[in-house]
């Protein structure tokens, strides 16, 4: 919850910025599904999939291209089983990933007078990765709580992404808003190679 709240101070900072430069800005809002997709979890390897959340701050500087950041808040509790040294252990295992983001983005297609258009884009970024596990030791068997954690992803990792996306955006002329909803291919590198793919819908305010 701490980096979230830093991000919204990042983010509305960085704002300021273009206002004083007279470059074009927008700030907003996004919901979307992501699945994670590798050697997360031991016995089955994919986490699967949740909804997230996050900010976006576009900048326009030049006809056609736009410079955007992201950050993105995704966490996921699941129930698990696994054998430790004969013995039967459960739990529950909570992923917490926020996901920050730089993108450049390339309109395909922008269909004359209509708001609509098409465009693509890529860039990189760091996921701020922490898994947290509680066991649940009383019909195990074991006399110790000390348990070997299973899970491939160390506690407070930060591991570079590169991302690739598809989106459609709609304008409002009349209004300085518009909406948009992209699908994003990532990869994580880590030892695994862990692979996201997201789905999301936002909306935002032009200043």
């Amino acid at each position: 919850m701490k980096r979230a709240i830093a991000l919204i101070g990042i983010l509305i900072l960085a704002g300021a910025a273009p206002v004083a430069a007279g470059v074009g800005f927008a700030i907003g809002g996004k919901i979307g599904y992501a699945n994670y997709d590798g050697d997360v979890l031991p016995s089955s390897g994919d986490l699967g999939g949740a909804t997230y959340y996050g900010l976006v701050l576009e900048l326009t500087t030049i006809p056609v291209i736009d410079f955007e950041f992201h950050a993105n808040y995704f966490t996921k509790t699941i129930t698990y089983g696994y054998e430790y040294m004969g013995y039967s252990i459960d739990g529950d295992f909570e992923f917490q990933d926020l996901h920050m983001l730089g993108m450049i983005k390339k309109n395909l297609i922008q269909i004359p007078a209509s708001p609509v258009s098409l465009y693509i884009g890529a860039g990189v970024g760091m996921h701020f990765m922490n898994t947290e596990v509680f066991l649940d030791l009383a019909n195990s068997g074991l006399t110790s709580p000390i348990v070997v954690d299973p899970f491939a992803i160390a506690q407070d990792a930060a591991r570079m992404s590169a991302d690739g996306l598809i989106g459609l955006k709609l304008a409002f002329p009349v209004m300085p808003l518009a909406v948009f909803g992209e699908t994003r291919y990532g990869v994580i590198f880590t030892d695994q190679r862990i692979r996201t793919l997201q789905m999301e819908v936002g909306v935002l305010l032009d200043f």
